[in-house]
């Protein structure tokens, strides 16, 4: 979920317009398909980091995605993208 929110800023940092991000953060927070804690968290690290120069693009694994593949194969299903993610 994290990477399309990602994604959709990062296609209004291409376009051609100067967006404030945090702002638009809350405007998708607000009554939008997509709201949601991670909206909130993403409103909080623009209103600190305009252009998230300090953020890593590195997350610290807590085994939570290994251990949820590895039941997804336990029951035999897959899980793609969570084991991308991790």
């Amino acid at each position: 979920m994290m990477a399309a929110i990602g994604e959709g800023f990062e296609l209004l940092e291409k376009s051609e317009f100067d967006y404030d991000y945090e702002k638009v953060a809350g405007v998708w927070n607000n009554g939008s398909v997509i709201c949601s804690w991670l909206m909130e968290l993403t409103q909080n690290a623009f209103s600190k980091d305009a252009k998230l120069d300090e953020i890593k693009g590195i997350m610290h694994s807590s085994g939570e995605g290994k251990w949820t593949v590895e039941t997804a194969l336990d029951l035999q299903t897959t899980t793609p993208v969570i084991a991308m993610a991790y």
